[in-house]
């Protein structure tokens, strides 16, 4: 289970590893804006409100993305026995 956090607008193809249905994704600063350009990938995908809103791009973030705060940031990092920073 490996948590990729993303904070550059890169494309989700570019994770090193193949992501599993176990791994997760989360969007962060300029990373929101990949959310808009995202493909299908296998792992859940998460941006983080508080950028999104900053950013004003919450009406244009698909419904296959989930948007956390801060809190539900940290219990992802929780729940993830590996996290990458992109």
């Amino acid at each position: 289970m490996t948590l990729y956090i993303c904070k550059h607008n890169i494309s989700l193809e570019s994770i090193p590893e193949k992501l599993t249905q176990d791994d997760a994704v989360i969007l962060i600063e300029d990373g929101v804006y990949q959310a808009l350009n995202t493909v299908n990938v296998l792992a859940k995908v998460y941006v983080l409100d508080e950028d999104v809103q900053a950013r004003g791009i919450a009406n244009k973030i698909p419904s296959t993305i989930s948007s956390i705060n801060y809190s539900g940031f940290v219990k992802l990092t929780e729940v993830h026995q590996r996290i990458i920073t992109l």
